[in-house]
């Protein structure tokens, strides 16, 4: 299979970083395009954090696209802005010189990192952080960091009332506040189409989590061009080496990225439930080393539960249609009289 090590990820991943100061440092990567505001709830959440910053910071900006001319004022303000709330903090602002989309910003930054680097903490522009969240990813890159089986922690968990314990373990990643180890990453492919191949090759139901997530769906339009993401392909890359992925019980992120501006996530009838999912402020307790063997059996029941709700809100009619296919029926009713 064709992986990271072979593949040319875009401009930043040959970029040449200047490490910052620390014994044993865990680097935080922090991914911005065009909004200010949700950057700025982001790092001011990220200040908040027990312990900050506990390594150096690296800001990735990307560069506005060349057919969205309204975009460079907003990335120029953003950059400006950036500039010198990394002054304040010792950290470095990485300028990409073009437009690489979040795909590329994400595997050429996390790669340019994990070159000088052993881990790294990854957060987006639109992650709000518990301020127990750096103690927790330390902890657990600390615990299972010769764990080859794990690939990944996550910060993020989805909403749930259950009792589950602080933490446990998965097959599929998130990205919405994570890490991950060099020895992790160098297994990620980028290349689609080999991974649906084997993919479609293995247990198709498991990969979209009992049915309940078209993963496969979206790994196959990453195959023939239609979507280009990068979650989906780690995720596979994962999946295909049987790895886990270890979560907290109740969340210690929260996304904010559900606006009519979002690029990869807008409004729609689940925004409001991300937006405002509550998360912890209690430091998980990191599982010991033998209970990272596979699954936990109450956290994959959790995700499906979640993922089958989440389909019934999908699919249910919006309020505007509701109340439209009301109307029609009361025209038809007014025409018969």
């Amino acid at each position: 299979m064709q992986c990271l090590s072979n593949l040319n990820v875009g401009n930043l991943a040959n970029h040449r970083l200047s490490p910052l100061s620390g014994s044993r440092p865990t680097p935080i990567a922090v991914f911005a395009f065009k909004r200010l505001d949700t950057l700025q709830k982001t790092l001011s959440a990220l200040e908040q954090c027990n312990g900050f910053p506990g390594g150096p910071i690296y800001v990735f900006s990307d560069a506005p696209r060349e057919s969205r001319t309204a975009e460079v004022g907003d990335v120029l303000q953003l950059r400006a802005w950036v500039q010198r709330w990394c002054s304040l903090h010792n950290a470095q602002l990485i300028e990409a010189p073009v437009n690489l989309g979040l795909r590329e910003s994400i595997i050429g930054g996390v790669t340019s990192l994990l070159n000088e680097y052993e881990r790294v903490i990854v957060l987006e522009d639109d992650i709000i952080v518990s301020p127990c969240f750096l103690e927790y990813m330390h902890s657990s890159l600390d615990r299972f960091e010769d764990s080859s089986n794990v690939y990944q922690v996550s910060g993020y968990f989805v909403p749930n009332r259950r009792h589950l314990p602080d933490a446990g373990f998965l097959k599929v990643p998130a990205c919405w506040g994570w890490g991950t180890w060099r020895r992790a990453w160098v297994h990620y492919c980028d290349d689609a189409s080999i991974l649906l191949s084997e993919i479609e090759r293995t247990d198709v139901r498991s990969f979209d989590i009992d049915g309940t997530y078209g993963y496969l769906d979206s790994l196959r339009r990453n195959a023939n061009g239609s979507q280009n993401t990068w979650m989906v392909r780690w995720y596979a890359s994962i999946f295909l080496r049987d790895g886990l992925t270890l979560y907290p019980g109740q969340s210690l992120t929260r996304n904010i990225g559900f606006t009519s501006d979002g690029t990869n996530c807008t409004e729609g009838p689940m925004g409001r439930v991300y937006t405002g999912q509550k998360i912890t402020n209690r430091l998980p307790n990191t599982p010991c080393l033998s209970e990272s063997s596979g699954e936990t059996a109450e956290f994959r029941e959790t995700l499906i539960d979640f993922y089958r709700w989440q389909n019934y809100q999908w699919s249910k009619p919006s309020f505007r249609e509701r109340w439209g296919s009301r109307w029609r029926r009361l025209r038809r009713l007014w025409t018969l009289k």
